[in-house]
């Protein structure tokens, strides 16, 4: 997704009073992007450290069950912009080469949940 004005990301966010992380992971992909999800699983979480406080962002790999007409998101009153792509493109937007372990943790959930899906 892209806001205007920025570059290219994945979706995410913060979860809000008493929501869990997949209500959050569902949330965030209907405001961010549009999208709702079937199957999805956690692949793993990212340790940010800062002079405040250490947090820890969770990331997912899901399915895409519907792909919604796309609306303002709420918290920041703009469209994203939203774009399918094929996996080898993915670095071609997201420019963040520490994306690269996620990125094959997916591939691998993605591989070992296929045929239960």
């Amino acid at each position: 997704m892209r806001t205007p004005g920025k570059s290219w990301n994945i979706p995410g966010g913060t979860p809000e009073s008493d929501e869990t992380p997949e209500a959050t992971l569902k949330r965030e992909l209907e405001e961010e992007v549009d999208i709702s999800i079937g199957h999805f699983g956690m692949i793993g979480y990212f340790e940010v450290i800062s002079d405040k406080s250490t947090s820890y962002q969770l990331r997912y790999a899901a399915l895409v069950s519907a792909v919604n007409p796309q609306m303002i998101d709420p918290a920041i009153n703009v469209v994203n912009e939203r774009k399918f792509i094929r996996l080898n493109e993915f670095f071609n937007y997201i420019k963040y080469d520490d994306y690269r372990p996620m990125l094959d943790d997916a591939v691998e959930w993605y591989e070992k949940n296929k045929n239960n899906i």
